[in-house]
């Protein structure tokens, strides 16, 4: 050190006497704090959320639709997951992604189920309907000597089958209750922050949608106005993130 204290390291630095000085008090003492250098402001992420998010509604709305298909719903699916994920990271609440992800984790569960008993379904009445020669494996011999068919062999297994696939549906329908109940999770915390309460609202009509889907045309009569209203609350998102009642922005303590 020099008589005024400073390292000779940093007196063969290139730079003036004063910012020699402000660093080695700056940086090493934090002597200064009050004349530490601006940070740049991080945009918000919020615009893009309801780009994502009001876009991936409307494509999993226009799976409804003939002709259309699934995908259009799988890649919405996925655009509102990454809305959730900016929405998340721009309030600071974990939970807006993660209950929304348990909730994609539910319904591909139900989804799967879905496909698994539609695939049965068909395949038993083709095994229903088909003589017995023409399924692998089984002779003319299988057939009794009256000349029945198939359809009095495979009589108590077609109702067993029958009861099955009763189990599966009712476990498709538990999975997608769980599923809303996941989602009015994370759409009540997104509520909370952005102060759009349609969010919980269409969270509601999703469970309410979901327990009376047995019902069939009114349980998706009101799943398709909660989508419906999940469109209007994405594309209602404000640029940034609203200020708190008190209009300052909340101290994080």
């Amino acid at each position: 050190m020099d008589r005024l204290g400073i390292p000779m390291e940093l007196r063969s630095c290139h730079m003036s006497p004063a910012l020699r000085v402000y660093k080695y008090l700056w940086e090493d003492y934090m002597v200064f704090p009050f004349m530490s250098l601006p940070q740049p402001i991080q945009p918000s992420k919020l615009p893009q959320a309801k780009v994502y998010g009001g876009v991936g509604s409307i494509l999993v709305l226009l799976a409804i639709l003939p002709y259309i298909g699934f995908v259009p719903a799988i890649v919405g699916l996925v655009f509102i997951l990454i809305a959730l994920k900016y929405i998340s990271d721009e309030v600071g609440e974990p939970k807006i992604f993660s209950y929304a992800l348990y909730a994609f984790i539910a319904g591909v569960v139900g989804t799967v189920l879905l496909i698994i008993v539609v695939l049965s379904a068909f395949m038993a009445i083709f095994m229903y309907q088909a003589p017995v020669q023409m399924i692998p494996g089984i002779g003319p011999t299988a057939i009794p000597p009256n000349g029945m068919h198939q359809g009095w062999i495979y009589r108590d297994g077609f109702i067993g089958f029958v009861i099955a696939i009763l189990g599966v549906l009712i476990a498709i329908w538990v999975s997608l209750i769980i599923s809303a109940i996941f989602l009015k999770t994370s759409y009540d915390a997104v509520a909370k922050h952005l102060g759009i309460g349609m969010f919980s609202t269409a969270a509601i009509l999703y469970i309410v949608g979901a327990v009376l889907i047995i019902v069939f045309l009114i349980g998706l009569l009101i799943i398709f106005v909660g989508l419906i209203l999940q469109i209007v609350a994405f594309f209602s998102i404000p640029e940034s993130k609203p200020q708190s009642p008190q209009g300052q922005m909340p101290n994080n303590p």
